[in-house]
């Protein structure tokens, strides 16, 4: 299925959109879908992925470093292409919302 036949099936007024940096190895987040559809940025990415998402922040909080997100998300490879197109089950959301709402001096 393509990634616009994914993007279809999912209810975005609901859905936390979590970003990660492979470079930097941290998740950014929490944001929210703001417009969803084919082409929004003409263009981006070389015309290669037309289905798109403009975010908007939904909670404003620092990163998430790689060994939390090691925790939460273990035993995932986190640097492949499987791991960055991936759809989180509802534990891992609730995980890393939880983590998100934490302070980075209160994260351990």
């Amino acid at each position: 299925m393509s990634e616009w036949g994914v993007m279809q099936k999912l209810t975005w007024s609901e859905t936390a959109i979590f970003l990660y940096d492979k470079d930097a190895r941290r998740m950014l987040g929490v944001f929210t879908a703001k417009e969803v559809g084919l082409s929004l940025q003409a263009g981006a990415f070389g015309g290669r992925l037309p289905a798109q998402i403009e975010i908007m922040t939904n909670i404003q909080a620092a990163p998430i470093e790689f060994h939390f997100l090691n925790k939460i998300l273990a035993p995932l490879i986190m640097d492949t292409i499987e791991f960055c197109n991936m759809v989180l089950k509802p534990d891992e959301v609730y995980a890393l919302l939880e983590v998100f709402k934490t302070p980075t001096w209160l994260r351990k």
